[in-house]
């Protein structure tokens, strides 16, 4: 009777449970003696739910858990998982913990799962007998707690390697997956972490689970994942798969897979850029100057060398590395000088930008561009303006991320805009042949003339370039009215930066009488009264300029344009307040000017 036979055979698995307990010969004379078919009938028929313990259950997972690949093959073959796929209904946790468990293991059988596009031997029978399902219901739904859930959701996972997970169940064992991980990372538990990430990997296989996967920036917390520096978890990690993340044009994901990649090949030196970064802060000019010059930027450079031949698994690093340059060099005229004055930094930086393709680029890589265009004087400027600086670089003009494209582009304006002047009336920028043979020319032009850009300045960055390298010479006709105009239009916008810019460029294209008509096309007459009443020298200076320009090149109608379009008054003023020599020069002759076209 039950009576009888039920503490017996609660004995019987305690006796199993004591002798199988980390002891492979002894699972090996359970499959022998058919006492793992004795006890998959126990559990499977001859128990009700509600008899179904602790110590049955775990007595035939125990089984799984120390059993080889084979056995564990060979209990899926018979049926084991279909027999105590009931037991998930179980009101006792603790059950069904093992139960999952259980199934966990022998579907875990398929070697390398994660790290090869395979699909799951599995698969295909538990969905025809309805495991999946119960799986997902009775052990995801409606779990007992977040073990379960998550164990449920890495078995899911796991099943579906390189396979698209049904709709109605992807949103909640991706989440049940990242929420396994987020509690691991809570409790540092390597393994929960190894298994979630496994089944993740598994799952990212086929495209059509990335948007759930990438939901939420998942990728985020490699920091504090790689941080528990645990081995297990680093072999969870599909590295082939994060490597292909690294061109993915989602800005976080990029982001986090160069950092995780990082974190597994160069751990210590990721220390080290964390430790010096902290060690900076706060620091004065000085003091992060004697810093830089006594090792951090050995430090520096040592990365970049060694990162621009493995862009993918050091890219982290390389960021972690410009970061700190870009604090050491802020606003640091005087590092920038020694910096450019030994070479070496910028050498490695602008060969480090030559191997980093466009699809690879994120904004950080590029952001200490904008620092040197505020730590640089024009003199500097100039000096970065060679073939070494502009060749390596200029591909990156492909870039379709914006974020990062504006400060591509902002470099290579505030580099090509200088210009050392030999005294000769019309001198021409020697730099237009450089970028027609490099093809960043017709690159700039693609972007000037593309109306899907979406970010403000990147545009006009594009425009004042071009114009600046025709300085004293005719604008092509396929784009001289597209970049006329948009030179004109940023008299008024609301940063200096471009008035300051445009007039530059209008000036320099006006000692070319090709162009007049064109410049004084239009509501010309405002932007001149705009470039000369504004209350900025720089700005007044290339102002003044322009129209200097357009009356001594141009003709009696030019002439009769820029007289109407200067704001006499204004430039009189300028006239008694100014300082500076050159400038003040240049206002007294187009003062001059105005009785001679009055």
């Amino acid at each position: 009777s039950k009576d009888y036979a039920r503490p017996l055979q609660e004995w019987v698995c305690e006796v199993v449970d004591s002798l199988i307990d980390k002891n492979k010969e002894a699972v090996e004379i359970g499959f022998e003696t058919d006492i793992v078919l004795e006890l998959q009938t126990l559990i499977g028929t001859q128990l009700t739910l509600q008899e179904v313990k602790f110590i049955h259950i775990n007595a035939l997972k125990l089984f799984t858990t120390y059993g080889s690949i084979e056995r564990k093959k060979e209990m899926f073959e018979k049926g084991i998982m279909q027999n105590i796929i009931r037991i998930l209904k179980s009101t006792d946790v603790t059950v069904t913990e093992k139960t999952v468990a259980l199934i966990s293991n022998i579907v875990r059988n398929a070697r390398e799962i994660s790290e090869k596009p395979q699909i799951n031997p599995y698969l295909d029978q538990l969905q025809k007998d309805g495991i999946i399902t119960a799986l997902y219901q009775d052990g995801l739904l409606a779990g007992g707690n977040d073990l379960i859930k998550t164990m449920v959701s890495e078995c899911i996972g796991q099943l579906y390697n390189t396979t698209p997970l049904p709709e109605e169940m992807k949103e909640t064992v991706v989440q049940s997956l990242k929420t396994g991980i987020e509690i691991g990372i809570r409790d540092k538990d390597s393994l929960n972490i190894y298994f979630s990430l496994l089944a993740l990997s598994c799952l990212a296989w086929n495209i059509a689970n990335h948007d759930e996967i990438v939901k939420g920036n998942p990728i985020a917390w490699t920091d504090e994942i790689l941080k528990i520096n645990d081995s297990v978890i680093k072999e969870g990690l599909s590295l082939p798969k994060i490597r292909e993340l690294t061109h993915r044009t989602d800005f976080y994901v990029k982001k986090s897979s160069y950092m995780l990649l990082s974190w597994i090949s160069s751990r210590n030196e990721m220390i080290l850029f964390e430790q010096i970064k902290q060690e900076i802060c706060g620091k004065t000019k000085e003091e992060k100057t004697i810093l830089a010059r006594t090792g951090f930027m050995e430090d520096i450079i040592t990365v970049l060398k060694e990162g621009k031949n493995q862009i993918e698994d050091k890219g982290g690093l390389v960021i972690l590395a410009i970061n700190v340059a870009q604090d050491l060099i802020r606003m640091n005229q005087q590092l920038v000088q020694l910096e450019l004055d030994d070479g070496e930094f910028f050498d490695d930086l602008f060969q480090f930008y030559q191997e980093l393709q466009p699809d690879q680029i994120y904004n950080d890589f590029v952001f200490i561009l904008v620092s040197l265009a505020d730590a640089t004087s024009d003199l500097q400027k100039l000096a970065m303006k060679k073939i070494d600086f502009i060749n390596p670089f200029i591909h990156l003009l492909q870039c379709t991320d914006e974020d990062s494209l504006i400060y591509i582009i902002l470099h290579v304006t505030v580099t090509l805009t200088q210009m050392k002047e030999n005294g000769q009336i019309k001198q021409q920028d020697e730099f237009l042949e450089v970028m027609k043979e490099n093809g960043g020319l017709d690159r700039l032009i693609q972007i000037a003339q593309n109306d899907k850009i979406q970010r403000k300045g990147i545009k006009q960055y594009a425009a004042i370039t071009i114009a600046s390298l025709h300085k004293a010479m005719k604008l092509p006709d396929e784009f001289r009215v597209t970049i006329v105009d948009s030179l004109k239009q940023m008299s008024n916008d609301k940063n200096k930066v471009f008035i300051f810019l445009s007039a530059l460029a209008l000036s320099r294209i006006a000692e070319c009488e090709d162009n007049h008509t064109d410049i004084i096309s239009g509501d010309f007459e405002t932007a001149l009264k705009n470039y000369i009443q504004i209350i900025d020298i720089g700005v007044n200076d290339y102002g003044i300029m322009l129209a200097l320009n357009l009356l001594q090149f141009g003709s009696k109608e030019t002439q009769n344009k820029v007289g109407n379009g200067v704001p006499w008054q204004d430039l009189y003023d300028i006239i008694l307040d100014v300082t500076d020599e050159s400038i003040l020069q240049s206002a007294i002759l187009l003062d001059q000017w105005k009785l001679a076209i009055s």
